[in-house]
């Protein structure tokens, strides 16, 4: 499994992003997950926060799909 970051926009005068994130399912990074989030950001916060928080909610986000999935 494998993990890639993609656009990272600024929205809302700058005090939120969006954030393109792409898991790899397989070894051979043809099957994946997508994942564009939005969340809070400061003019403190650094790239490393951007992708330390954009992992944290793509795991709540695949989390919920389980869920989601497990029940239908």
């Amino acid at each position: 499994m494998d993990i890639e970051f993609g656009s990272i926009t600024p929205v809302n005068d700058d005090t939120a992003v969006c954030v393109e994130v792409t898991i790899y399912t397989n070894d051979m990074n043809v099957e994946n997950i997508s994942f564009y989030l939005r969340f809070s950001v400061t003019p403190e916060t650094t790239l490393a926060d951007i992708k330390r928080e954009a992992k944290a909610n793509a795991l709540k986000q695949m989390e919920k799909a389980i869920q989601w999935l497990s029940s239908n």
